[in-house]
């Protein structure tokens, strides 16, 4: 029942991933017009037929609304349920994956006196401080048990009953409601408002709160809030998402990268770093090229990463045209990352790349020319812990040997920065003290 046939003719012509999306995109339509009926309609020949994915069902049991016509899709879906009760289980811990919420649990409890061998719990479900229980089901065996009380919440959060179970006179329950919006319904209502260029409305306005203050707004949320919507109608929940961004690092960034992407720049958003200052914090500013070119104010911090992220969420709020937010992130002074020399017969290029990636520094430059029969290379970096900028240059008879030759030479500098007292062997055996190390005039004025 759990897999539908791809390509299967839907009855009005249209294949299964068109009907699925046009599942979405009416699922939560407060009217029930002809093309909501045909959903619906659809919906139940695709259950009676076994090809109702468990998305679809899901949709179908919690995203729909009270139309009679929908209640009758949802009353074939839990006849279906009943059928195989472990997969109701399986719709409630997608429905919570989805919608980000803590996975569903079974609470088992005491049995009734004289009730014999058996396992007796109850289902919760829901987003975190809004949590429903659902009714308490017995059975002989836990998964029995767990299964059972999965179907019955489902049944009560459709407002139907569980086969069998059925009231005097054919009287449906009254429907368990959970707080706010299933995400596709969410989605749809959010890219309808943007449409329209009018304010996001009061149902959505409130859903877009609710999923700030859980920290449920995806980036692709924030992005349609800080470069798709306008006015001052979404002031309030473009700020929200802003503040969400900036306390998720590197939300921001991402989100900068994804702007330039949409204008043709595939490398736009780029650093600026100043060595760290006397205090040994990091200054950050940085540069964007999209529909123009933005340069960011520059923003320092203890940490590196935390300087860049300071600085991304600064310029965020620039070209979003909103108030720098406060990023609620933690800041403290970087463990020092110190420098080693690699093993015999590792390979010294990747050795040195490896204490990029640490972050013990900076992005290396490289330079490869013939010298007579023989190659030169020189390599120079800046130096994460001390800010000082260190250049290394070796030759080979090759341009591999240049390289690793270079690259060992600017690990033996590197070294001594960490260690002034202490002299570190060279690469031809001799011991070369911190005072030996030559940085050429273009670094000491502080250009790289």
């Amino acid at each position: 029942m759990a897999g539908a046939q791809p390509g299967l003719p839907h009855a009005s012509g249209r294949d299964t991933e068109e009907w699925h999306e046009e599942l979405i995109r009416l699922a939560g339509s407060a009217a029930f017009d002809a093309s909501v009926a045909s959903v619906a309609s659809e919906a139940v020949r695709r259950c009676h037929a076994g090809l109702l994915t468990v998305r679809e069902m899901r949709l179908v049991l919690l995203a729909t609304g009270d139309a009679s016509g929908w209640a009758s899709a949802r009353r074939v879906v839990i006849e279906a349920l009943a059928a195989n009760q472990e997969m109701a289980w399986q719709v409630l811990v997608m429905h919570s994956q989805l919608e980000v919420w803590p996975p569903p649990k079974f609470l088992t409890q005491q049995a009734p006196a004289g009730a014999g061998p058996g396992t007796t719990g109850r289902v919760t479900f829901g987003p975190a401080g809004s949590q429903v229980t659902g009714p308490a089901e017995r059975a002989l065996s836990r998964p029995e048990a767990k299964a059972r009380a999965a179907l019955a919440l489902l049944a009560w959060l459709a407002g139907v009953t569980v086969p069998g179970q059925e009231r005097a006179g054919g009287c449906e329950v009254d429907r368990l409601a959970l707080p706010g919006m299933v995400t596709e319904v969410f989605d749809q209502c959010l890219r309808q408002a943007l449409a329209a260029a009018d304010g996001p409305g009061q149902e959505l306005e409130e859903e877009l709160r609710r999923r700030a203050r859980a920290g449920r707004l995806r980036h692709r949320d924030m992005y349609l809030l800080l470069f798709d919507a306008r006015g001052e109608a979404w002031a309030e929940v473009r700020t929200a998402a802003l503040e969400r961004a900036a306390s998720m690092p590197p939300a921001a960034a991402r989100l900068l990268h994804w702007h330039a992407e949409h204008h043709g720049e595939e490398d736009g958003v780029t650093y600026e770093e100043s060595p760290s200052d006397a205090e040994g914090r990091h200054q950050v500013r940085v540069h964007l090229q999209a529909e123009r070119a933005w340069t960011g104010p520059a923003r320092t911090a203890w940490s590196r990463k935390t300087a860049r992220h300071y600085a991304a969420c600064a310029l965020l709020a620039e070209v979003s045209g909103l108030p720098e937010p406060t990023a609620p992130v933690k800041d403290e002074p970087e463990r020092a990352k110190r420098i080693t020399l690699p093993a015999q017969p590792e390979d010294s290029v990747k050795y040195l790349n490896k204490h990029h990636q640490r972050g013990a520094i900076s992005k290396l430059k490289a330079s490869v020319r013939a010298v007579g029969a023989r190659w030169e290379c020189a390599y120079s970096c800046w130096h994460t812990a001390t800010g000082a900028p260190v250049l290394a240059t070796a030759t080979g008879q090759g341009k591999i040997q240049a390289r690793q030759a270079a690259a060992l030479e600017l690990l033996h500098k590197l070294c001594s920065l960490e260690s002034p007292e202490r002299t570190v062997p060279a690469p031809n055996g001799q011991d070369r003290p911190r005072a030996a190390l030559e940085v050429p005039r273009s670094f000491r004025t502080g250009t790289q």
